[in-house]
C-alpha cells in the first residue's frame, strides 16, 4: 500500500508540474463607457465569442479568457490586464488575442513598450479587425493605431470635461459623494437631505472647536462616546447598499476625518462645485482648484451650521490656544478677539500679579507690542 500511495502521489505531482508548464493563448476582452455607440459590437459576449473564433480557426489552443468590463482604456490598473500581465511574467502565455489594438489601451508609449516586450518574449499578439499578427513581422502602420487610440481616449476626455464643466456652471453635482451629515433625496440625486443624527455629530464638533478642543481631542471625545464613524454611520442607516467594511473599532474616529469635517463650507448651506482637477485624462492624482477659482452657490443646499459658528471655527483652528498651567481648558474668548485698535489678536493673560497679592490676571492684552506701547502712551 505504501508504494502504490507513493505512486499516486508522484503521478499527481507530475500533472501538476505539467499543468504549471501549460500554456494558453489569452483571449483579452475589454469594454468601457468611452466606447458610445460601439458598445454593442464590442460588447464582452461578442469579444468572446469573435476571438474564440478565431483560435478555433487557427489551433490556437487552450485557450483561456480574461477580461476587463467597464475600464476606460487609460486605465492600466484594471485586474483583467493585471492577471494577462502576471500570466505572461509567468510564462504561461503562447499568444494573445484581442479585437483590435485598443482593448489594450489608449497610451501610445505603453502600447509601444508592450509591443517590445512580447516580442523579446516571443508571445505573438493578434489585433483580428486590426489585421495584426505579430508572428508574421512588424506592421509598420501599428505605432499610428496606437497613436490614434490615444487621440481618441485623450478627444473623449475632453469632450466628458467639458460636459461636466458646463453642468457644475449650472449648478449640478458631477460626482456621487456627499459630505457626513447629509444624505442624497431619494427623488432627486442632485437635491441633499439632512441627516439628523450625522448632523448633530456635526454641530458637536464645531462647538467643540469653539470651546478649546483640538481635533485629535475631538476624535477621542467621539471615539469615548461611541459615536459611529463616518462610514459605519451610512452602512448602519443603509446608505451603502450591500457593501459592508470590517472595523477594528467603528467608533474609532480619526483627527484628519475631524479636520475634513471643519473644512466643509457646505455645512453653512453653500453648494461647492469644482474643487479639484487634474491636468490631463493620464493624471489619476487629483489637484485642489484654488479657492477663487470654485463654484460656490450660496443657500444652494440645506444648513447645519451658521456662518457665524463656522468662520468662528476656521479662526480658532488657527489659533494655538495652550491650556493655563492650572490645567484649565483655554478661555473660550481665545481666538475671537481682536484689538479695535490694529486689529491684531488678543491674547488672554493668566500671569499671577506679585503686587496685588499675587492674585492671578484674567484680561486680554493686544498681541502687538508696538500697537499697546503706543496705548500706554496715549
Amino acid at each position: 500500500m505504501p508504494d502504490a500511495l507513493c505512486a499516486a502521489n508522484s503521478t499527481d505531482c507530475r500533472k501538476e508540474a505539467e499543468m504549471s508548464k501549460q500554456k494558453y493563448t489569452i483571449l483579452y476582452a475589454r469594454l468601457s463607457r468611452d466606447d458610445g455607440e460601439d458598445s454593442i459590437s464590442n460588447s464582452i459576449k461578442n469579444q468572446q465569442q469573435l476571438l474564440q473564433d478565431y483560435a478555433d480557426r487557427n489551433n490556437l489552443t487552450p485557450c483561456k479568457f480574461i477580461q476587463d468590463d467597464g475600464f476606460s482604456g487609460s486605465n492600466w490598473n484594471r485586474p483583467g490586464w493585471q492577471e494577462l500581465m502576471s500570466e505572461v511574467d509567468a510564462g504561461r502565455v503562447q499568444s494573445i488575442i484581442v479585437k483590435n489594438l485598443d482593448r489594450i489601451g489608449r497610451d501610445y508609449l505603453r502600447v509601444g513598450l508592450l509591443l517590445e516586450q512580447l516580442r523579446d518574449s516571443q508571445i505573438p499578439l493578434i489585433a483580428i479587425s486590426d489585421g495584426i499578427d505579430t508572428s508574421r513581422g512588424d506592421d509598420d502602420f501599428t505605432p499610428f493605431r496606437a497613436i490614434l487610440a490615444e487621440w481618441y481616449a485623450r478627444d473623449t476626455s475632453k469632450k466628458i470635461r467639458a460636459v461636466f464643466k458646463s453642468r457644475m456652471e449650472a449648478g449640478y453635482h458631477c460626482s456621487g459623494s456627499i459630505p457626513y451629515g447629509y444624505l442624497h433625496d431619494p427623488d432627486d440625486r442632485q437635491k441633499w437631505l439632512v441627516d439628523e443624527q450625522a448632523a448633530k455629530t456635526v454641530r458637536r464638533i464645531f462647538q467643540l472647536v469653539i470651546e478649546g478642543s483640538g481635533v485629535y481631542q475631538i476624535a477621542k471625545i467621539l471615539e469615548r462616546e461611541k459615536v459611529l464613524i463616518p462610514t459605519a454611520h451610512w452602512e448602519a442607516i443603509g446608505e451603502m447598499g450591500n457593501v459592508r467594511h470590517e472595523y477594528q473599532n467603528q467608533y474609532m474616529w480619526r483627527g484628519g476625518v475631524v479636520s475634513n469635517i471643519l473644512k466643509r463650507e457646505e455645512y453653512m448651506g453653500n453648494k461647492v462645485l469644482k474643487k479639484s482637477y487634474s491636468d490631463n485624462y493620464k493624471q489619476k492624482k487629483r489637484k485642489d482648484t484654488p479657492t477663487d477659482e470654485r463654484l460656490v452657490f450660496e443657500g444652494a443646499i440645506p444648513q447645519i451650521v451658521d456662518e457665524e459658528t463656522w468662520r468662528n471655527a476656521q479662526r480658532l483652528r488657527r489659533t494655538v490656544r495652550r491650556p493655563a498651567k492650572n490645567r484649565e481648558p483655554p478661555y473660550r474668548l481665545t481666538g475671537l478677539l481682536y484689538c479695535a485698535d490694529c486689529n491684531s489678536k488678543m491674547t488672554h493673560d493668566r500671569s499671577v500679579d506679585s503686587r496685588e497679592g499675587r492674585k492671578s490676571k484674567n484680561e486680554y492684552l493686544c498681541s502687538n507690542p508696538s500697537a499697546a506701547a503706543m496705548s500706554l502712551t496715549d
